[in-house]
């Protein structure tokens, strides 16, 4: 299985950096990183525009045991600032039809930075944090759940999970 070590969001300028925050695991033979191959749907050079776009992953095991997955990466021209988001996980894998809560996926850390003591809220209250989620757990296949920090109506960081459902 893939793994995420930090959100796939960048800017134009640190897309670069994809292959340094992707890894694997295999049951056999444990971590198998330094196997992972990437492929684009266009080009390598249009990854450094800004948008969404879809990169293939492959890894083979030593008893060739190939996996592959299409995932989302996001560029964007300014910082997404997600380390204002740390969450536990950037890449997971749950069953179809497991019970999926992107909140779940939030760290202690972050849920303090963005809620702080929740019984200093008022009834006027409105929640800092929007989640733009696309999982299904009843299909297969490979989802987002986009987090945006919003402050004075204005989005001040970003990050996503990358949800594969099998």
């Amino acid at each position: 299985r893939f793994t995420a070590r930090r959100p796939l969001v960048y800017t134009t300028q640190t897309v670069t950096n994809l292959m340094d925050d992707i890894g694997a695991k295999d049951c056999i033979e444990g971590d198998i990183s330094v196997r992972v191959r990437a492929s684009f749907d266009n080009t390598e050079k249009e990854l450094h525009s800004a948008g969404d776009h879809v990169v293939e992953l492959t890894v083979t095991n030593a008893v060739n045991d190939k996996e592959t997955l299409k995932i989302p990466v996001r560029v964007t021209e300014e910082s997404p600032r997600s380390d204002q988001i740390p969450l536990t996980d950037y890449l997971i894998y749950l069953d179809k039809g497991s019970g999926f809560d992107p909140r779940s996926f939030l760290t202690e850390e972050a849920t303090m930075a963005i809620y702080g003591d929740e019984e200093d809220h008022g009834r006027d209250w409105t929640d800092p944090l929007e989640i733009i989620s696309t999982v299904d757990t009843s299909k297969a296949g490979v989802y987002t759940a986009d987090y945006n920090l919003i402050r004075n109506e204005q989005i001040t960081a970003s990050t996503r999970l990358i949800v594969v459902i099998v």
